[in-house]
């Protein structure tokens, strides 16, 4: 997990990447901004944008990835003929208690649920993408 909390200043001329194979959790008057690129990638535990979050870039990507790996296909129960991968749940992204997002170009928003609540704000000049992968 990556936590980001308490005031924390982060900023870069170009890109800010966070990548973690659990979650991503940015609350607490945090201010991310890069001058072309934020990228948070998390994994099952999802990205968390709370308690006065704000990320601004040209380009801003949230989303959740899924980590499906197989020990053996000799685990694979025949009879059953249903492959159960572990790991293939996307986390969700969840923006909520007056976080913003801004994108001079481009947000999006990707993961296994998109949960935008509680006075959260995503803005872009161009677009701005939803995207919700329930499973």
């Amino acid at each position: 997990d990556v936590v980001i909390t308490s005031n924390a200043t982060i900023k870069a001329s170009k890109h800010v990447e966070v990548h973690a194979g659990g979650a991503i959790h940015v609350n607490g008057s945090v201010h991310i901004i890069a001058g072309h690129k934020v990228h948070f990638s998390a994994g099952e535990g999802g990205v968390w944008l709370t308690d006065r979050a704000n990320v601004t870039a040209s380009d801003v990507i949230l989303e959740t990835t899924i980590n499906a790996t197989i020990s053996s296909i000799d685990s694979v129960d025949r009879e059953d003929r249903a492959l159960k991968l572990p790991g293939t749940a996307r986390g969700p992204v969840t923006l909520d208690g007056n976080a913003a997002v801004t994108g001079r170009q481009c947000v999006s928003v990707l993961g296994g649920r998109a949960n935008i609540a509680g006075n959260a704000t995503v803005k872009a000049e161009r677009r701005v993408i939803l995207g919700a992968q329930e499973v």
